[in-house]
C-alpha cells in the first residue's frame, strides 16, 4: 500500500511540473479546467500503468500521454509537442534513474 502511495505522489508532483513547464512556455488553448482535468486523466492513465512495472511501456505511455496533452490543451503544433514531450520524457528518465545507477547495469 505505500508504493501505491508513493506512485500517487509521485505522478501528482510530476503533473505540476509539467504544469509549470507549459505555463512559463506555451500559450493555453483552452480553459484552465479543461487543463486541469485532461492532465488528471493523462496522469490517472500514467498511474494506471505503472503497476504493470513494464519499462518501456511507462517510457512510451508518459510521452504518448504528455504529447496528447501538449497538443490538446496548449497551441501547438504536433512536431513541437513531441520535441517537448520527448525533452520531459527524458528528463524524467534521468531524474528518476541517476539516483540508481544499479539499474543501468
Amino acid at each position: 500500500m505505500s508504493i501505491t502511495i508513493c506512485y500517487a505522489v509521485i505522478f501528482l508532483l510530476e503533473a505540476c511540473i509539467l504544469l509549470q513547464y507549459c505555463r512559463n512556455l506555451f500559450t493555453a488553448g483552452r480553459s484552465a479546467a479543461f487543463r486541469l482535468t485532461t492532465l488528471a486523466v493523462g496522469y490517472f492513465i500514467l498511474f494506471l500503468g505503472s503497476f504493470h512495472e513494464n519499462f518501456t511501456l511507462n517510457l512510451l505511455l508518459f510521452l504518448i500521454v504528455n504529447m496528447i496533452f501538449l497538443c490538446i490543451a496548449y497551441e501547438l503544433k504536433p512536431l513541437t509537442a513531441l520535441f517537448h514531450s520527448l525533452f520531459i520524457t527524458i528528463t524524467m528518465v534521468l531524474t528518476g534513474y541517476c539516483s540508481d545507477m544499479r539499474k543501468f547495469c
